[in-house]
């Protein structure tokens, strides 16, 4: 069931088209999605404390040109929360020209730019909204108010399907932290056939306790597992996992699930190992000089390496490449010493103890394959948030 906070500044919800709109779709969402929507409306100047913003999946504002509005929806970008804006006529030439020069002008602009989608209520708003430029993820939903065109069911329905998109799109946002972990030992699972007896929390717990772990996911948890799989590329591994330890999961064709097209495109296929990705003729003349008469396969480790931080650079890699690169870790025959030279003399040594630290700690990698002593700290969670994309962003 989704949670969602309907936000309603007091002058918005003083004029009553707007209050009969919002109270009408709020009855459609009792009555008719009752089990897959639950809304809480929140009108005038209701203090909903910062803490209390993470009880919601989605939060939903009518309404521009609120100072509280703008504060609350800041509170929840940075707390990884999406929101759906709904302007009601508040950003059409006429509005955002008398605002133009006032100190909520910057707040609102920051507010829109920052909005999952903004949602209009016809095509004039939808052709001027658009000629703002403020936003590109926008629909059209008729208010029911206004037209007999449409019923607040039928709203309701288009509104509901919107919040389902706006999460199917933002999957690494509504995981919880155990989903979280519980996907590294699944990915390692999935990769190491010998991960129960590597992985010190599953020696120490079992499978068992994993097990039990997933069967208790909800529908919602398994959507949001799923999806945020197929966008990693990592789905194969999932299902190995899953068949290892013989849960049964539900059947989701992802490409049937109407998503918003993300910022990032992944790279396609396994880590390239054999070449360079990056086209700096001087890093390619550094990777010639420093590969000379050594062996291919510390070669292909430091290439792997160099890719990684390269398709990190581009914000297009998908977490299966890290998958792939615990599998170089995990059973390649290198000689450590010389491997370590030579991404000392790459200059990407630091990177490779902090990455060292993430197949540690998330993909259980053993301390007896690491080649680089794990280095911690704010910048490693920082290379660990980049590549898993939890708590970031599709937009």
């Amino acid at each position: 069931m989704l949670k969602i906070l309907i936000f309603v500044p007091h002058a918005i919800d003083a004029v009553s088209i707007n209050h009969n709109l919002v109270e009408g779709l709020v009855g459609s969402f009792s009555k008719d999605f009752s089990g897959e929507v639950d809304a809480q409306v929140v009108a005038g100047t209701g203090h909903h404390g910062v803490e209390q913003l993470g009880d919601y999946d989605i939060i939903h504002f009518f309404g521009c040109w609120s100072r509280e509005a703008c504060q609350i929806s800041k509170r929840a970008y940075l707390r990884g929360i999406p929101y759906v804006l709904t302007p009601l006529g508040g950003l059409q030439p006429w509005e955002t020209e008398r605002h133009q020069h006032s100190v909520l002008f910057r707040r609102q602009h920051h507010f829109v730019l920052h909005a999952a989608v903004v949602h209009v209520c016809g095509k004039l708003e939808y052709e001027t909204f658009t000629r703002l430029g403020w936003n590109n993820r926008v629909t059209v939903v008729k208010n029911p108010v206004l037209t007999s065109q449409i019923t607040f069911a039928s709203a309701a329905a288009q509104l509901v399907a919107l919040y389902r998109k706006v999460i199917d799109s933002n999957t690494q946002l509504c995981l919880h932290s155990q989903a979280q972990a519980l996907l590294g030992t699944l990915l390692q699972m999935g990769i190491d056939p010998h991960a129960a007896t590597l992985n010190p929390a599953l020696q120490e717990k079992g499978t068992g306790n994993m097990i039990q772990q997933v069967s208790a996911f909800q529908p919602e948890d398994w959507r949001r597992i799923l999806l945020y799989a197929d966008q990693e590329h990592v789905s194969g591994l999932l299902s190995q996992a899953f068949d290892a330890i013989q849960v049964r999961y539900p059947s989701l064709d992802a490409k049937e699930i109407d998503r918003f097209e993300s910022k990032s495109k992944y790279a396609e296929g396994e880590l390239v190992k054999d070449a360079l990705l990056s086209k700096s003729l001087l890093l390619k003349n550094k990777v010639k000089d420093v590969f000379a008469n050594n062996g291919k396969a510390e070669q292909q480790l430091c290439l792997a390496l160099l890719n990684l931080h390269y398709e990190l650079q581009r914000h297009n890699m998908p977490l299966s490449h890290l998958a792939d690169f615990y599998l170089l870790a995990r059973f390649s025959d290198v000689d450590e010493d010389l491997v370590r030279d030579m991404t000392g003399r790459l200059g990407i040594d630091d990177f490779a103890s902090r990455l060292t630290s993430i197949l540690s700690s998330f993909l259980g990698l053993p301390e007896g394959f690491w080649i680089f002593r794990p280095k911690e700290g704010a910048k490693t969670k920082r290379l660990f948030t980049a590549m898993t994309k939890f708590g970031q962003y599709n937009y």
